[in-house]
């Protein structure tokens, strides 16, 4: 009884062996994955990459540098408009006055045409 069990599993392990037999060319040889491995990067190649990039604390103090300097233009553009209305307001002033001015002679001269025209003999 153990005879045929034998040849069982003898014909499994052939058919076994027989299929790894396939398999084995296609897979890949020490030198297969040693070619494909050599294009990549290295640790070294990476930190000499990296290196030139900025850190954490260069981009802190280009943040802080740029915020002063926007700061500083941002108070110069306040200041401008300052100016500028404070300019308006004295502008406007000025033509609320000529305004009033132009309406007191157009109708000072408006009585005037009327005096006038009430003085002259009707025709």
């Amino acid at each position: 009884m153990t005879q045929p069990r034998d040849q069982e599993d003898r014909s499994k392990l052939e058919t076994r062996v027989d299929r790894i037999e396939q398999i084995l060319p296609t897979l890949a040889t020490k030198d297969n994955l040693d070619a494909a491995i050599e294009p990549l990067a290295t640790k070294a190649t990476l930190r000499a990459a990296i290196e030139p990039l900025a850190t954490k604390d260069a981009l802190r103090e280009s943040e802080e540098r740029t915020r002063r300097h926007m700061t500083i233009g941002f108070e110069a553009v306040r200041d401008d408009i300052r100016l500028v209305a404070e300019g308006l307001a004295d502008l406007s002033g000025k033509v609320d006055r000529n305004y009033a001015e132009l309406k007191s002679e157009l109708a000072s001269h408006g009585r005037r045409i009327t005096r006038l025209e009430a003085d002259q003999p009707k025709r």
